[in-house]
């Protein structure tokens, strides 16, 4: 494929027959492992991706990690590694390595600590240090960007939150619900997609609210979390760059997760990391809601904050300026940053909507469609908005899963990516439903 392509790949391995997609330059098919040759290629950039049909049917099979996939990579860059032919030279040396990651048995719901988790990329064993740092993953891409690459992508995930008399109908009652796309999908090997896990924690020390969170294996804190008094913590990266000299700084899966368990209210959550004494890592716009029934002030407000401050957003600040919707994208709209260089420099903030808001703006006008037809939101509804969120100009193919939350009811659902009917956004495929006592009670 052409370089330049790079961000199709996941589009084209959802194709019957990839190697036919119109954005695949050239292949070749090979009868068992073994050396191979591309020819007639004409001058530029590029990359190498493989697999290995093993069911021979021409497409590539994700589900339960069904058939090895690869890429050409270096020692130096694991990721998909630009190949430049210029006057016609010839490429020698250009080895795929294709992995299958292994399943977990089904048996196996346990969780351990210990020796023996060997990396053969560390070449060692691997430390509880390596695991939160794999977890501090928003560091790394700030890093990327204000470091030696220049391939970093934008950031993503929308929210879209709703009450009162957007929900006057006889589903809701005027509850609150809070759909939410957790975007970013780069994931070529699906672990993601394969073990998305819905995580319920009952602290064992006493005063703390017990939460449900939505997460990957080997993530720790809460990356999206619903608690017992219905508070929603819902994740957008936000372009800031992090304060690198902080020495308290914390990890937002970790804020999250003491904020659920501290809080019961968007305004007793922001009171919170008002107090706190931790720095956060960079940029994150979090959307936050809770009950609306019986709620005395806004049930959903959207926390802009970086390592050095931050300012919580209420429903009329900007469109739909209504008291009862907000919408939650990557850019700040209302903090401009108390270190404003680290804002600027990233290109975080905006003072008024713009043309490429294209997430933001679909939420908006399907929003504004339903009320100048007469229409209230539902759950139907709100996963018309999830699926204008994930299929705009600006990206499509990569919501990993979609979250809607009903905290009135206490009941949340929740939707993946389908890797059986080759399905890329999580809006379109099949939702599912949990009431928040029913997650604890199958863990008895």
């Amino acid at each position: 494929m052409k370089y330049e392509n790079r961000g199709r790949v996941r589009k084209i391995e959802f194709e019957k027959t990839p190697f036919n997609y119109k954005y695949v330059a050239a292949y070749t098919r090979l009868q068992s492992p073994g050396t191979y040759t591309i020819a007639g290629m004409e001058d530029g950039d590029y990359l190498l991706w493989a697999w290995m049909d093993m069911n021979a049917n021409g497409g590539e099979e994700h589900l339960n990690f069904a058939e090895p996939v690869g890429w050409y990579q270096s020692d130096s860059n694991l990721a998909m590694n630009k190949l430049t032919i210029a006057n016609g030279e010839r490429l020698s040396g250009k080895d795929i390595i294709l992995y299958r990651p292994t399943p977990f048995p089904a048996e196996d719901t346990s969780v351990a600590v210990g020796s023996g988790l060997y990396s053969f990329r560390l070449k060692r064993d691997i430390t509880v240090d390596d695991i939160k740092g794999v977890n501090s993953f928003y560091t790394l891409p700030m890093q990327m960007m204000f470091g030696q690459y220049s391939d970093f992508s934008m950031p993503s995930c929308s929210s879209a939150v709703v009450w009162g008399d957007r929900t006057d109908n006889s589903e809701l009652g005027r509850g609150l619900i809070h759909g939410k796309n957790m975007d970013g999908e780069n994931d070529l090997r699906k672990i993601t997609v394969n073990d998305l896990l819905i995580v319920a924690v009952d602290p064992s020390e006493s005063g703390l609210k017990r939460a449900v969170a939505v997460n990957w294996p080997g993530f720790i804190g809460m990356d999206m979390g619903m608690n017992e008094s219905g508070l929603i913590l819902a994740s957008h990266s936000a372009m800031s760059i992090p304060d690198w000299s902080a020495t308290k700084m914390l990890d937002n899966d970790l804020i999250y997760r003491e904020t659920l368990q501290r809080t019961a209210t968007p305004q007793e959550a922001w009171n919170y990391w008002k107090s706190m004494e931790t720095i956060r890592v960079g940029g994150f716009n979090t959307a936050v809601s809770a009950r609306y029934l019986d709620s005395l002030d806004y049930p959903s407000l959207t926390f802009e904050t970086d390592s050095y401050g931050g300012e919580a957003r209420a429903p009329v600040f900007m469109d739909p300026k209504d008291p009862f919707s907000i919408l939650t994208t990557n850019t700040f709209d209302k903090y401009s940053g108390v270190n404003a260089g680290a804002v600027s420099q990233a290109g975080g903030y905006r003072s008024s909507l713009q043309a490429d808001d294209y997430r933001y703006w679909a939420m908006l006008n399907l929003l504004d469609d339903f009320a100048s037809m007469g229409k209230t939101i539902g759950t139907a509804e709100m996963i018309e908005i999830l699926r204008a969120a994930s299929r705009t100009e600006q990206y499509d193919g990569i919501p990993e899963y979609s979250f809607i939350g009903y905290p009135d009811a206490m009941k949340f659902a929740l939707a993946k990516e389908d890797l059986e009917k080759k399905i890329l956004e999580a809006s379109y495929g099949t939702f599912v439903a949990y009431d928040f006592d029913e997650v604890f009670d199958r863990g008895r």
